[in-house]
């Protein structure tokens, strides 16, 4: 069996980012629902100790009802608060993915979960659902998550994993990466697919800090990723990605896979923030989401990233290692990902010429992925 018991890497400092809106709207929206009495914006916040912390608007109480399936909590799971506009909920298994609905009882309940999924095994896992769109629509919960390795998974992540109907698990690493840290440890009855592709930061990052290691010569970090090069390699490496074939029909593969699958899908590279960051940018974007939210989805590996980086820069400074030197390829900026929604809007034609273009995606599977994915 395996075992390593609960990290802290979510809980810790997580609150703003695992609070979301679940049906964006806009003021007026807002001031509607609370003078009618029906729930809007429900977010859902997870604490140290497990408990759920969950607010809303409108007037008067509701009920709020928690599910393990997505699909309609208040009529497959039970009961479990009411309150005016808020309400704290314990007791839920926390190795199971809770869904809440927060509802006044006229059928127009609000669903929502936490961005996060949390797993024992792994930190930057989270759920794609809940971003409102440009045209009110909003994204599925529980239909689709990014993810760093999955290599050290627990039986209870697998169990966890088998709850959320993870049907598909895409994994972005190469054979070389594979062989270094492992396979995904998944539940038998996930679907393994791999599709590889090269990931320009990653590997610089990997190789400067090896050949530190081996030599012990810091100056071969300095001359790799010195004088600015790191930042350059980091603000480059996503743009190189939209030419290269492979990388795209990679993409677009997980794409066609998202639309047809009968489950959730799951995927994710290494650390879960720059070939995840680019698919989910992707995805993000041909269902309509806004450049905004799509930037601060990808900057949002920092938080969900800190405790591992911080770690792996105190062992570093232990070695002698300039940690300025790698923060530019450990860490995400805008500046990364905001060349290539601009490459898309203005070289490629748009997200649905882009998808048909340099994704190969055909009409039928952007619609049925729209379908899937917009609520």
């Amino acid at each position: 069996m395996r075992d390593r018991g609960w990290t802290s890497v979510a809980a810790v400092g997580l609150a703003s980012m695992l609070a979301l809106t679940a049906c964006g709207s806009s003021s007026t929206d807002t001031d509607d629902a609370s003078s009618s009495g029906q729930v809007s914006h429900l977010s859902v916040d997870r604490g140290d100790a497990g408990a759920y912390t969950l607010s809303w608007d409108g007037a008067g109480e509701a009920t709020v009802f928690a599910s393990t399936s997505v699909t309609d909590p208040s009529e497959n799971g039970r009961e479990v608060a009411t309150g005016d506009g808020a309400a704290t909920v314990d007791g839920l298994d926390p190795i199971d993915r809770w869904y809440f609905e927060a509802s006044t009882g006229d059928g127009t309940g609000d669903i929502a979960s936490t961005r996060q999924f949390f797993l024992q095994g792994a930190h930057n896992v989270r759920d794609m659902g809940g971003f409102t769109t440009k045209d009110g629509h909003t994204t599925a919960w529980g239909k689709v998550f990014r993810a760093d390795s999955l290599t050290e998974l627990t039986d209870e992540d697998d169990a966890a994993l088998a709850a959320a109907d993870v049907a598909t698990v895409v994994d972005y690493r190469g054979k070389s990466e594979i062989a270094k840290n492992g396979q995904d440890q998944l539940p038998a009855s996930t679907k393994y697919v791999n599709l590889p592709v090269l990931d320009k930061n990653t590997e610089a990052l990997s190789n400067a800090i090896q050949k530190a290691l081996k030599t012990g010569n810091q100056q071969v970090m300095q001359d790799m990723l010195g004088d600015g090069k790191a930042r350059q390699i980091g603000d480059e490496g996503f743009v190189d990605q939209l030419n290269s074939p492979k990388a795209m029909a990679a993409y677009g593969k997980t794409l066609e896979l998202i639309a047809n699958s009968d489950g959730a899908l799951m995927y994710h590279c290494t650390s879960g923030k720059d070939r995840t960051g680019m698919m989910s940018a992707l995805l993000l974007g041909i269902l309509g989401v806004s450049d905004e939210a799509i930037i601060d989805d990808f900057v949002a590996s920092n938080t969900y990233n800190r405790e591992h980086n911080e770690k792996t820069y105190k062992y570093l400074e232990g070695k002698g290692v300039d940690i300025s030197l790698v923060k530019p390829l450990m860490e995400q900026r805008p500046s990364q990902i905001k060349p290539v929604l601009d490459a898309v809007h203005n070289t490629y034609g748009g997200w649905d010429k882009f998808a048909h273009d340099v994704l190969g995606l055909d009409s039928q599977t952007l619609t049925q992925l729209r379908d899937k994915m917009l609520v």
